[in-house]
C-alpha cells in the first residue's frame, strides 16, 4: 500500500494562497479599501503579499469581493482570533502567524489556572478580556470558552468561503515532479488540507481511497454541516487530565469525531497489519527442512512483499505536534517505510525537531538508521504544460 500524506505546503507548492496569513492579508486589504476607502494603489505597496495572492488581490477586492464591507469590518473588529492576527499584520510582526498555536496558548493558560484564581496576566492583557466579561472569574472562565468557540466557528466559516471562492478558482499552472513520478503508484491519499488540489492536478482517486482528515471546504453545505477541523492537539500530560473535558471542543481529535471526518486511515493500517499476518502464515507453512532453490526464490519473494507492505510519502507537511496522534500512528507502524519531502534546509531542520516531539528521539534515530525513514529534498515545480511533453514521449 502506498499512501501520500499532504499538508498545506502541497498547496503552496502549487502557488495557491492557502496560508492563514494570506486570508488575513485579504481581509486587511478589503477593510482598507471598502471601509477606510483607501485606493488599492495606496494599499498594495504596504502589504507583503505572497506572490500567489498578489496575482489576484485586485480582482477579488475590486470586482469579486467575497465579503461585504460590513462583514469584513465585523471580522476584524469583533473576532478575537482574526483581530489579533490582523493587528499583528498591521504592526509588521511575524508574517507566519499560526492561529492554532495562538489558540493553544490561550486555552492551556486558561486550563491550568484554578477557577478560584485570577486569569494569567498575559491573557488579561489581550482583547479577549473586555468589559463584556463578568468580573467573577468562574463566570469569566465560562464566558471565555463561549467567546472563543463562537470566534473559532466564525473563523472556520469565513476561511471556508475564502477557500471556495478564491483559492479553488485560481488556475494551477505548475506540477510537482516528485508527485508526478509517484502518481501511478499512489493507492491512498491522506489530506490535511481543506482543498482537493491533488485530484484536480494528478491521479483521480475515488472517495473511498481519499481521507480528508481535517474535512473539506464546501459551500453547498449549511454552516451546521461544515466539517472543517481547526483546533489544537491534546495537551494532556497525565491520566487525570485525560478525563478533564474543559475546552475539549477545541481539540482536533474531538472535532474529527464530532464532525465525522472518519477513520479511513486507521482501516488502511489495519489492512496492512492483516496482510502482514497472512504473509507470516505463508512463511511458517513452508517446509524449511527441504529448501530447494525454487522454494528459496518463493521465500525471498514473500519477504520482499512483506518489506514493501506500506510506503508512506509526506509532502508539504510540517509534522507539527498539533497533528502528532495521526503522524505517529503512521510513521510508527511496524511495516512503514516513510519518505518525507522537504522544501529547503530550514524546513528540513524544523521537520527533524518536530519529529523528535512527535515520535521521540530514540524512534527517530532508529528509523533513520535502519532506512525506514528518509528525508528527500523536493524538486522545484515545473510548468503544467510540461506534463504534456513528458507523456507524449
Amino acid at each position: 500500500m502506498n499512501i501520500l500524506v499532504i499538508g498545506n505546503g502541497f498547496d503552496l507548492a502549487h502557488n495557491l494562497p492557502t496560508r492563514y496569513i494570506d486570508f488575513i492579508d485579504y481581509i486587511h486589504t478589503l477593510v482598507r479599501y471598502s471601509v477606510w476607502h483607501q485606493n488599492l494603489d495606496e494599499i498594495i505597496p504596504t502589504i507583503e503579499y505572497s506572490n500567489s495572492l498578489r496575482e489576484i488581490i485586485q480582482e477579488y477586492t475590486l470586482n469579486k469581493p467575497i465579503f461585504s464591507a460590513d462583514e469584513a469590518n465585523k471580522l476584524v473588529e469583533t473576532n478575537y482570533l482574526i483581530k489579533t492576527n490582523y493587528k499583528n499584520n498591521n504592526n509588521n510582526l511575524d508574517r507566519w502567524v499560526d492561529f492554532e498555536k495562538t489558540l493553544s496558548y490561550i486555552i492551556q493558560e486558561l486550563n491550568k489556572t484554578p477557577r478560584h484564581r485570577s486569569l494569567p496576566e498575559k491573557i488579561l492583557e489581550t482583547e479577549i478580556s473586555t468589559s463584556e466579561f463578568p468580573k467573577n472569574f468562574y463566570d469569566l472562565f465560562l464566558k471565555a470558552e463561549e467567546f472563543l468557540k463562537s470566534d473559532l466557528n466564525q473563523l472556520i466559516l469565513s476561511f471556508e468561503k475564502y477557500i471556495c471562492e478564491i483559492v479553488d478558482n485560481k488556475e494551477i499552472n505548475c506540477i510537482l515532479p516528485d508527485i508526478k513520478n509517484l502518481e501511478q503508484d499512489i493507492d491512498k491519499l491522506i489530506s490535511f488540507n481543506y482543498t482537493d488540489t491533488y485530484r484536480k492536478v494528478y491521479k483521480i482517486l475515488d472517495d473511498e481511497n481519499c481521507h480528508f482528515i481535517h474535512g473539506k471546504a464546501d459551500l453547498k453545505r449549511t454552516p451546521e454541516e461544515n466539517n472543517m477541523v481547526m483546533g489544537i492537539d491534546d495537551f494532556c500530560d497525565n491520566q487525570e487530565d485525560e478525563y478533564d473535558l474543559k475546552f475539549i471542543e477545541f481539540k482536533k481529535f474531538y472535532q474529527r469525531i464530532a464532525k465525522k471526518t472518519g477513520n479511513k486511515y486507521k482501516k488502511w493500517l489495519e489492512e496492512v497489519n492483516t496482510n502482514a499476518e497472512d504473509i507470516d502464515i505463508r512463511i511458517n507453512s513452508m517446509d524449511k527442512t527441504h529448501f530447494p532453490s525454487i522454494q528459496q526464490h518463493i521465500y525471498k519473494s514473500i519477504l520482499a512483499e512483506k518489506s514493501n507492505l506500506l510506503n508512506i510519502y509526506f509532502f508539504g507537511h510540517s509534522l507539527d505536534v498539533t497533528d502528532r496522534d495521526i503522524i505517529s500512528e503512521l510513521i510508527l507502524n511496524p511495516f512503514a517505510k516513510t519518505t518525507i519531502y522537504y522544501l529547503n534546509q530550514q524546513v528540513y531542520e524544523q521537520q527533524i525537531m518536530n519529529l523528535i516531539k512527535v515520535i521521540g528521539k530514540d524512534n527517530l534515530i532508529e528509523k533513520t538508521g535502519n532506512g525506514t525513514l528518509e528525508f528527500v529534498k523536493q524538486a522545484d515545480p515545473i510548468p503544467r504544460d510540461t506534463e504534456l511533453e513528458i507523456t507524449s514521449e
